[in-house]
């Protein structure tokens, strides 16, 4: 396994608390959930690696050897990544080209919801 970190990613981790612009460190137990057909594994991944979330978690279900777990999760049987954090997740993203930005919208929106509890 690699792990390629740009530097503005290796000092988030290092320095967690100290993000200029909040974005990143008010994230709970950052999660995504990638379901998929295996020949389209490589087209999410790239879009979900492009941003830097520390201590993310990218877990991949498999539509074909894992119906059976997708359903036990309560995720409907059909391609599409859910970005998710504590107990808040993103509608579904079918499209890797939208997720990035996907992905952005839903934490700008969780760190306004955080702020006014």
């Amino acid at each position: 396994m690699r792990y390629f970190f740009r530097e503005q990613c290796v000092n988030m981790l290092r320095n967690p608390l100290k993000l200029k612009d909040g974005k990143f460190h008010d994230m709970r137990d950052p999660r995504v959930t990638i379901i998929v057909l295996d020949k389209n594994v490589g087209r999410f991944l790239l879009q979900v690696n492009k941003m830097c979330i520390p201590q993310k978690v990218v877990k991949i279900l498999s539509l074909k050897r894992e119906r059976d777990r997708i359903r036990t999760l309560g995720y409907p049987v059909e391609e599409a990544a859910y970005a998710c954090s504590g107990k808040r997740c993103s509608p579904a993203f079918a499209e890797p080209d939208r997720l990035t930005a996907g992905i952005r919208r839903f934490m700008e929106n969780l760190n306004r919801k955080d702020k006014m509890d």
